[in-house]
This record gives C-alpha cells, sequence and structure tokens, in this order.
C-alpha cells in the first residue's frame, strides 16, 4: 500500500509538473513568433505540426511501444524533452521552433501510451479510477496555474525566462520519475528492413482480428474520442465566433477562458470526490451530455452572459469524460497491447482532427460561422445517442477484460 502511495504521487508530480511547463512554454512560444515578425499563420502553425506529429510518430511506433521498457522511456523522453525546450534559449528562429515543437510532440505521443501501461502495471485495478480522477484534478491545475505563471513571467521578464522555467520543470519531472517502480518489458529487438516490415505486418493482423472480435469496443472508443475530435474544429472558430459574432471585447474573451479553466477545476474536485460512487458507464454518459449541451449553450448564445455559462459546463464535463475514458481504456485493454492499440486508434483521430479543423475553419470563412457551430455540434448530439446506445459494454463498474 505504501509502495503504491509512493507511486500515485510520484506519478501525479511529474504530470503536474509536465502540464504546468507545457503552457508556459507554449503561450512563451506565441510570443516568440509574434516578436520575430510572425503573423497569425505564423502561429496557426502551431497547431498544425502537432497532429502531424502524432500521425507520423503513432505510425512509426505502433508495432514496438508495447516493447519498450516504460519507465526508462518515460524518463528518457521527460528529459529529452527538457533538451529540446532548451534549444529555444540559444536560438529562437521560426525554423527551430517549429522543428522543436514538432519532435516534443513526437515525444508526448510515445509518452503517453507508455504512461497508459505504466498505470495499468503500478496501479491496483480497484485504484485506476480514483488515480485518473486526481489527475484530472491535477491536469486542471496546470491549466490554471500554467498560464498564470507564463502571464507573470512574460510581464516581469522575457519570453527566454518562460522557456527556461519550463525546461527546468520537465527536468524535474523526469528526476521524479527515476523514483518509480521498475518493471520489465519486452526490449525492441535489433531492427532491420526485414523485422520493420514482418513486425508490422503482424501488427496491422493482431489490430484487424481485435476488431473482428472487439467491435463493439472499438465503435465505442472511436464515438468517445471523436467528441474531442469534433471539438477541435469547434476550437479553431470559437475565438472568431465570441470576437466577431457574439461582439465581445478582448477582455471579456480572456475572463471566458478563465470561466473555462474554473469550470475545468470545478468538475475535476468534484469528480475526486465521488469517483467511487459513480461507474464508468455513468461518468462517460454524464459528462458526454454535459460538454455537448455546453457547446450547444455556447453556439446559441447572443452574448457573453449566457456564453460563459456554456464554456463552465463544456469545460466541467471534461473531468468526467477524461477519468471515465481513461479508467475503461486501462481496465479493459491487455497490458501488453495498450500501447499498440492506442496508437493505432489516435492515428486515425490525427487524421480526422485535421480534417474536421480544416473543414470546420474553411467553411467557417464562408458561411456563418454559428450555422457551422449548431451543424457540428448536433453531429455530436448524434454521437452522444451512440455512446448511449453502446454503453451497456460499461454496465458494470468492471467491464470484461480483452485478453490476449
Amino acid at each position: 500500500m505504501e509502495k503504491t502511495n509512493r507511486t500515485i504521487t510520484a506519478l501525479l508530480t511529474s504530470v503536474g509538473l509536465s502540464n504546468i511547463g507545457e503552457w508556459i512554454y507554449f503561450i512563451a512560444l506565441n510570443m516568440i513568433i509574434l516578436s520575430n515578425g510572425g503573423n497569425a499563420f505564423s502561429v496557426g502553425l502551431l497547431y498544425i505540426i502537432r497532429p502531424i506529429a502524432d500521425l507520423l510518430t503513432n505510425i512509426s511506433f505502433n508495432a514496438y511501444i508495447d516493447q519498450l521498457h516504460k519507465k526508462k522511456w518515460m524518463v528518457l523522453l521527460s528529459f529529452f524533452r527538457a533538451f529540446l525546450v532548451g534549444i529555444l534559449i540559444l536560438n529562437q528562429e521560426l525554423w527551430i521552433i517549429y522543428m522543436v515543437v514538432f519532435f516534443i510532440q513526437a515525444c508526448s505521443s510515445i509518452y503517453d501510451p507508455l504512461s497508459l501501461g505504466f498505470v495499468k502495471l503500478a496501479i491496483p485495478k480497484d485504484k485506476i479510477k480514483k488515480f485518473n480522477s486526481w489527475k484530472s484534478v491535477v491536469s486542471s491545475g496546470g491549466f490554471l496555474i500554467g498560464p498564470a505563471i507564463a502571464g507573470i513571467l512574460l510581464s516581469v521578464g522575457t519570453p527566454l525566462i518562460a522557456i527556461i522555467v519550463n525546461v527546468v520543470a520537465l527536468f524535474l519531472a523526469g528526476v521524479i520519475q527515476l523514483s518509480l517502480p521498475d518493471y520489465s518489458g519486452r526490449r525492441v529487438k535489433e531492427l532491420n528492413k526485414r523485422s520493420l516490415l514482418l513486425d508490422n505486418k503482424k501488427a496491422l493482423l493482431y489490430l484487424k482480428d481485435f476488431y473482428k472480435n472487439h467491435h463493439r469496443m472499438v465503435y465505442l472508443y472511436f464515438f468517445i474520442s471523436s467528441l474531442t475530435v469534433l471539438a477541435a474544429g469547434l476550437d479553431s472558430v470559437e475565438a472568431a465566433f465570441s470576437i466577431n459574432v457574439l461582439m465581445m471585447s478582448e477582455q471579456e474573451y480572456g475572463l471566458l477562458v478563465s470561466i473555462a479553466g474554473a469550470g475545468f477545476v470545478t468538475g475535476a474536485i468534484l469528480n475526486s470526490f465521488i469517483v467511487e460512487k459513480l461507474t464508468i458507464k455513468q461518468m462517460i454518459i454524464f459528462g458526454s451530455i454535459v460538454y455537448v449541451s455546453g457547446y450547444l449553450v455556447f453556439s446559441t448564445s447572443s452574448g457573453f452572459e449566457v456564453a460563459r455559462i456554456g464554456f463552465f459546463l463544456l469545460s466541467f464535463a471534461l473531468a468526467f469524460i477524461n477519468t471515465g475514458f481513461l479508467t475503461f481504456i486501462q481496465i479493459v485493454f491487455p497490458e501488453n497491447r495498450i500501447g499498440q492499440l492506442t496508437t493505432a486508434f489516435n492515428t486515425i483521430n490525427s487524421v480526422l482532427q485535421m480534417i474536421v479543423v480544416a473543414a470546420v475553419s474553411g467553411l467557417g470563412s464562408f458561411i456563418s460561422i454559428r450555422l457551422v457551430l449548431i451543424a457540428t455540434e448536433l453531429f455530436m448530439v448524434g454521437i452522444v445517442f451512440l455512446i448511449i446506445r453502446h454503453s451497456n459494454i460499461m454496465e458494470v463498474d468492471h467491464p470484461v477484460i480483452v485478453k490476449e
């Protein structure tokens, strides 16, 4: 029990440091790009590079992600991200910034499925749900604290200071991860052209068999994750809708973002207190309904007063969706395949996200933004009905576990 508690504390602390650092550095990057003569398109490229990095990394590592030594790679990736951000201390040219963002996101694409598998190994099954709820609390804290620290650092210094703080935060996260228990993992064998082709072929065959035997579970996975994919499209026109359609001032829009942060924190804290009384099914269905309702309130609002209610609701619901979804994945997916399955599914999600963002932002440039928002959200309503329809897979708190 004591070992488990130490592991939970170390994991949550490293997550908090990483999240705070990521917010600080990403906000600082926006300022650096603009101060170096960049424009809105230059900043927008940051948001295009990230799903591209996800896509390429997931394709490259899908067959091998579960063969990596989880603790060692988590530590190495944390230190490497600190090194990558540190490059910006010496050189802040645009192409260097884009390169750093690409490789940092690539590191995250490897780190996330590894951490899912590590949690499945390190945390007892009856504590995973509670752990994920506290992870949401820590992440929500980073959502508020990170931008706040970035704002203070930028007001009293330069973006360079914010970059240095992020390097320190990522380095400390790696140091803390060194204290995690060491679980043996299958090593990656020596790679050559033949083994790459053979292993990728085996991975594809496994994915095909998994879909054949557990297609309803795959559908449910994509229904839940598609809410985030569609939300990315809505986020791409959110600022334009708020300022150009709802006629908000920049100060009001800034307050709207702060309200979203408050909603996220409130939902995460409430969820952490009642998580043991809720099933996975209840968390996901409740979160999905409130999430989509929040977006609908926002898109049909006529001004700041109503829009802030919508923003609070959709952010509030995220903690329930995230906790339920992560717990569902960690309980039902086999430990030695959890990375392969999530990277494969996330590869598809990355492609869909790029398509959705391009479609929503493109249509929003030619027709009514409000109409585009409402149409997208009605599609999300349909997704929620599909989640409810397939939710009997999560009927009990511990669904049937997928076997190898």
